[in-house]
């Protein structure tokens, strides 16, 4: 039989329980809360402070200031461009062939001649490296101007406003490089004013190099008809020189950079032989 004294008691430890489980709900939410807060800090700090971060906001919602040197560098290091310099490389530095020797398929550019027998050949291409840069330039035109064309719109679709000038560009052999000289001024301006007065973008190339060695063959052919490839290779062990000699009296070089497998090739026809001389 309960007293009434003790329902009183029972009524006091139902209340206190219930109140501790209350407390105890609220501690957890408190908890969470305090976790929520941090996870949220933590996932701004890494957005606003941490490059990565930074990059992947620029990724989602775009860049205050667009790297247009880096848009323009990608657009240019590309296969076609290296191919189009490998072409002119293979056809003795020349765009269109004119005056050329058939081989393996190419059309390789004389770059010493003579139509005459028991003479020595002239040479064609005087100033060969600057033949060379005109060339490559010519054949990598509507690329460039494809690139710098696309990196207008995409700056002009994501909001900036462009002032320029008519552009124009150059080919500088240098060394190890095919560097592509483009003259720009150009204003970019969004939330502020980015200023641009040209940019210089580097193709991996040794083609300085064998068009320089070129020369010195050349002109050992222009005043003795005749080289030694062997003695080039000596001097230059990094480079491979080849010497084809064919039957109407040309001789096709072929020099190859032993490091990239880069290739510069060009024909000769210099102190030729009658056909059947000697027979």
């Amino acid at each position: 039989m309960i007293k009434k004294g003790d329902k009183k008691a029972t009524r006091t430890l139902t209340f206190s329980s219930n109140n501790n489980l209350v407390k105890s709900k609220r501690s957890q939410v408190t908890v969470f809360v305090i976790i929520a807060i941090v996870i949220v800090v933590g996932i701004v700090l890494f957005f606003t402070i941490t490059q990565q971060g930074k990059n992947l906001t620029q990724q989602v919602f775009g860049s205050q200031e667009i790297n247009v040197e880096q848009n323009l560098r990608e657009c240019l290091q590309n296969d076609d461009i290296k191919n189009s310099i490998n072409n002119i490389l293979l056809q003795g530095g020349t765009n269109e062939p004119k005056l050329y020797y058939q081989y393996q398929g190419k059309q390789i550019e004389y770059l010493c001649y003579t139509n005459q027998y028991y003479q020595t050949c002239y040479m064609q291409k005087p100033l060969l490296v600057s033949y060379v840069e005109s060339e490559i330039k010519k054949a990598v035109k509507d690329q460039v101007d494809s690139c710098v064309k696309t990196l207008q719109e995409d700056l002009t679709s994501k909001g900036y406003t462009l002032s320029s000038r008519n552009y124009n560009f150059e080919v500088n052999l240098a060394n190890k490089n095919v560097i592509i000289k483009i003259n720009y001024d150009l204003a970019v301006t969004k939330d502020n004013t980015q200023r641009f007065e040209g940019f210089e973008i580097s193709i991996p190339s040794n083609a300085y190099k064998l068009v320089g060695l070129s020369t010195s063959l050349l002109n050992y052919e222009a005043r003795y008809g005749d080289s030694d490839p062997l003695q080039y290779m000596i001097l230059y062990p990094g480079v491979k020189v080849e010497k084809y000699k064919q039957e109407d009296g040309t001789t096709v070089y072929i020099l190859t950079d032993r490091n990239t497998n880069d290739k510069f090739q060009f024909a000769v026809r210099s102190l030729a032989w009658p056909p059947g001389y000697g027979f």
